[in-house]
């Protein structure tokens, strides 16, 4: 088991809360669905590329200015992805 700091924790649960919002909710699931495709032979950056282009399409009709919300996104995806990994290196 590895050692986790406070520190650590509060950083990445920080970063998700500061990042997040009502439609990054919809990317957490898109994530879950990568996430689901373990058995794929899709690396971990094959895996964002997939969420990236899947929220692509489902935001477009909500948002028409991509470059605004795409930087939150991948923000998001980030703090979640290092939040998920510090917590799964640690429990196990």
């Amino acid at each position: 088991m590895t050692s986790l700091t406070i520190e650590q924790v509060s950083k990445s649960t920080l970063e998700v809360g500061e990042s997040g919002g009502p439609i990054l909710s919809h990317i957490a699931r898109y994530m879950d669905a990568a996430e689901k495709l373990k058995n794929s032979t899709l690396s971990g950056e094959e895996k964002h590329d997939w969420v990236i282009e899947y929220a692509k399409k489902e935001i477009r009709d909500v948002f028409n200015n991509l470059n605004y919300w795409l930087p939150l996104i991948i923000r998001f995806i980030n703090a979640v992805k290092t939040a998920f990994n510090l917590l799964k290196k640690a429990i196990f």
